[in-house]
């Protein structure tokens, strides 16, 4: 007998409200895997010539504040006293270490260990800069990782692997019992039906011990983690003092609630289902959802929302596969093992078509969604061969060939069989039999794999900026090197003096040096493009092969001015065999605004409708509802990608060269004043003089839709324009000018403190 939806309103209101609630709590922000180190102030190998007033640290993800320290040593290792690290109040990316006015010259090794209250991931590494002169630089002494390891071992692979297996058990016991396993003991096998109920509710409550076993040891484990230690306060430290904390008692309320109805005879007995079956598909499905609002998918730069729903529909197509042949084993199989073969046949014909239907309906959504989120971790050829992550992810799906292949033996091959042959039970079985151990290992791959830092974040974390920006005496510089490569490169050099003059015949070199290369110091000139190309910067560039071989360089900027001392500044850079920024896969597809989730969603009913209304190939008169809604949902979801897909840009994933500073705020609204303010008008508002002359309206610049879109965006628009209402300022704006133009823009939604 198929499931009927009945009013249930008590418990349908309830369902709502969790799923609300659970929404709700979604990170909207835009966050980004494990919190990696994005640029420091001062940055590493860094000489500043006095003491600066903090070490500013900026991250790819926002920090828990009470979990996220930074420990100062000087050149012998000592640490040294100071005020305590805080995470700015208003930007959890940022974490800042106060310095003493009184530190001598020297170099200083500045310790960070962070806590993502993205993921719950940890982070931990170490730089040097230098107070005073190159004469007073030292080899930077390594700190210790005692202060800054909390290391679970094991246990946290085989703590998310058993919450996998548990709740995976759970989930796929109702589904495959209300859909599959019920209905076909109805028809065809009375006599084992009690055992079949029994053998369901039992694996059932078994996974979900199973799962909140695990649960409890993932907590263990995150308390390593987070207080790099264990007791009982630190349990509760971790409890209530981060966000795993909070959506680890998410998981467990929904656990509880779970339970109950798995508890409750009536989702089992038959004269009981059709009240409860659909709330009871709700609330295991909703139990799933905690597991994603902590993984990978809750710490994508844009587009958050979707992404974690995406990821849950993974996992819970994910529960109701494996999880319904856990179940399939376990209340069918292996109760029917001594049933007359005719009966067992009989079972057996119905049963595997049922839960086909359930199989493909996952696969598909499977399939969908995985791509989504491989392109979301991944991205690319490139970050699937060179990450452990990626090499991980090709394992799964290697092992999720040979699953998909016995599903469709099963279908194809011995759903026919039964038909005719006795004997096919057996070979049912065993096939089924295989399908959970493949299953069990893609899980634990999977406990591995959300563990791990995602492809994609791995390969920007080690794409070293090519951009360096020094001030020293009366000049302020931006260097350039692209792609910052082996072999031919552009250099460029912005020069800002501070009085805007700079002598016609200055002269500006860049000299490389790499130990062990032939040639010695290799002396680059740059040539001096027109003034007023760019604004009130001096630009010169040169080309050349110069950097010949990967491996550190040194290098020295020297502006000539006659009559005057000789302008150097120096430092030491990375130069890679290929571009990094070339490895880097390309920004995916995302989807902005809480109406986004309407894509995964009308997906995921259009799968379900579209397969379940094709079983009788739409001949019957529900059948073909069923059709005509699937085709709704997937006209829906293509209209709401269109809707909500955020517009990229070349320079997307670029990021901002310059410090968020007051002074780079100033710089930036003075340049606002004079190029922007006619049309976006004096406050970024939208409300500029010529505003009204336009045909389109003029964006608001303090609105949150800016929010959407990363610096690289901002950056591009303004360089090149928005046709055809906008023109682009590449002719009159530096790049320097550019991003200080940015940084101002970003000022309007989150002013800079002084």
């Amino acid at each position: 007998m198929p499931l009927v939806l009945r009013p249930v309103r008590p418990l349908i209101i309830a369902l709502i409200a969790a799923l609300f609630f659970s929404l709700v709590l979604i990170p909207a922000a835009p966050v980004s895997g494990h919190a990696y180190l994005d640029r420091s102030n001062p940055d590493a190998g860094d000489i500043v010539e006095e003491v600066p007033d903090e070490v500013r640290l900026w991250f790819t993800e926002p920090l828990e504040p009470d979990h996220s320290f930074i420990i100062l040593y000087d050149a012998t290792g000592t640490e040294i006293e100071a005020e305590e690290s805080r995470i700015d109040p208003g930007d959890q990316f940022q974490m800042y270490q106060p310095l003493p006015d009184d530190l001598p010259n020297g170099t200083y090794t500045v310790q960070w260990r962070n806590i993502s209250a993205a993921d719950g991931h940890s982070q931990s590494g170490f730089f040097a800069f230098t107070i005073g002169s190159r004469e007073d630089m030292t080899e930077p002494v390594a700190p210790s990782e005692d202060a800054t390891t909390g290391n679970p071992g094991l246990l946290e692979p085989v703590s998310k692997w058993l919450s996998f297996i548990g709740i995976t058990t759970a989930v796929g016991a109702v589904f495959a019992w209300l859909w599959a396993i019920r209905p076909a003991m109805l028809e065809h096998g009375q006599r084992v039906l009690p055992v079949a109920r029994r053998r369901a509710r039992g694996l059932a409550l078994i996974g979900l011990g199973i799962a909140i076993l695990g649960s409890i040891l993932a907590l263990s484990a995150q308390t390593i983690v987070v207080t790099l230690g264990f007791s009982v306060d630190d349990v509760i430290d971790t409890l209530f003092s981060t966000q795993y904390g909070l959506f680890w008692g998410l998981r467990m309320l929904q656990f509880g609630m779970l339970g109950v109805i798995l508890f409750s005879g009536a989702l089992w007995r038959q004269s009981r289902v059709r009240r409860t079956g659909w709330v009871a598909l709700g609330i295991a499905t909703l139990a799933l959802l905690p597991f994603s609002m902590s993984s990978h998918a809750a710490a994508v730069s844009i587009g958050t929302t979707v992404a974690i729903v995406n990821d849950w529909f993974h996992l819970a197509a994910t529960a109701v596969w494996i999880g319904g042949l856990i179940a399939l084993m376990g209340a069918a199989i292996l109760p029917t093992r001594n049933s007359e073969p005719e009966e067992r046949r009989a079972i057996y014909a119905d049963l595997i078509p049922r839960f086909s239907t359930l199989a493909i309906i996952s696969v598909v959504i499977l399939t969908v969604s995985g791509i989504y989120s491989s392109w979301l971790q991944v991205g690319s050829v490139t970050a699937m061969q060179e990450t452990e992550y990626g090499r991980t992810l090709g394992l799964k799906l290697l092992l999720s060939v040979p699953l998909f292949v016995l599903g469709a033996v099963n279908l194809l091959v011995i759903s026919p069989w039964m038909k005719r042959a006795a004997t096919a039970g057996k070979h049912f079985s065993r096939t089924v039999a295989a399908e959970i151990a493949l299953g069990a290992a893609v899980l634990g791959i999977v406990a591995v794999l959300v563990s791990m830092a995602p492809a994609r974040d791995t390969l920007e974390s080690q794409a070293e900026r090519t951009n360096f920006r020094f001030e020293h005496m009366d000049l302020t510089t931006a260097v350039y090197i692209s792609p910052g490569a082996v072999g031919q490169n552009n250099y460029t050099i912005d020069v800002i003096p501070d009085d805007g003059q700079l002598p016609e015949d200055t002269t500006v070199e860049l000299r490389v040096e790499r130990d062990g290369v032939l040639g010695g110091t290799r002396v680059i000139d740059l040539d001096r493009l027109p003034a007023g190309d760019r604004g009130r910067s001096i630009r010169f560039e040169a080309n050349g092969t110069d950097l010949s071989v990967p491996g550190t360089w040194d290098m020295e900027v020297v502006i000539q001015r006659p009559g005057e001392t000789d302008w150097r500044v120096d430092r030491s850079f990375s130069v890679p065999e290929i571009p990094a920024q070339d490895q880097v896969p390309g920004p995916p597809p995302r989807f902005e605004g809480f109406q986004a989730i309407g894509v995964p969603i009308g997906l995921a009913l259009a799968v379900i409708f579209g397969i379940v209304g094709a079983r009788h190939r739409f001949r019957t008169e529900p059948d073909r509802i069923l059709g005509w809604l699937a085709l709704m949902f997937l006209v829906f979801s293509v209209l709401t990608i269109w809707q909500t897909m955020v517009e990229t840009t070349p320079t997307t994933q670029a990021r901002n060269p310059i410090l968020m500073t007051p002074q780079s705020v100033a710089t930036g609204h003075e340049i606002y004043l004079e190029h922007c303010a006619v049309c976006h008008g004096p406050d970024g508002r939208g409300d500029g003089e010529a505003a009204g002359e336009l045909s389109r309206p003029v964006a608001d610049l303090g609105g949150p839709h800016v929010e959407i879109h990363t610096d690289g965006d901002l950056y591009w628009w303004i360089m090149e324009g928005i046709d055809p209402a906008m023109p682009g300022f590449e002719s009159e704006l530096s790049d320097e000018e550019a991003w200080h133009l940015v940084n101002y823009i970003r000022s309007l939604r989150d002013p800079v403190d002084d």
